[in-house]
């Protein structure tokens, strides 16, 4: 009974009430730090799609056949693979330009459009 009057018991409360605000400060601050993490990745992702949109090109030149492959041969005689050959097939020996993103090293167009051209 004595001890719940002493000042220890009050010191002792004190310190634990103490304890428990650091703890919660933490974990809120903790949790705010996720936050803007998740929201850096978010906003990281969402530059690299405006960026990939950015390296869209159009290509120019007449759909052909090699096999099962559709390609695009361009006006200097270069070929291109065309990763969509369902819409491609409908193009072939017709003069075409194509919207889509280069692989150089592959040589390969990942195709958005196909539209047909007058040349």
């Amino acid at each position: 009974m004595q001890f719940y009057k002493s000042g220890l018991f009050r010191d002792f409360c004190f310190g634990f009430a103490l304890s428990v605000f650091i703890f919660i400060i933490v974990l809120g601050w903790g949790h705010a730090a996720i936050s803007a993490s998740e929201r850096s990745t978010v906003a990281h992702a969402l530059g690299q799609q405006q960026s990939d949109r950015q390296k869209s090109q159009s290509f120019t030149g007449t759909i052909v056949r090699d096999g099962e492959l559709y390609l695009l041969k361009d006006a200097s005689g270069q070929m291109y693979k065309l990763d969509n050959s369902q819409q491609a097939k409908s193009f072939e020996g017709k003069p075409v330009k194509v919207q889509g993103q280069l692989v150089a090293d592959a040589k390969l167009i990942h195709v958005q459009s196909i539209v047909g051209t007058d040349a």
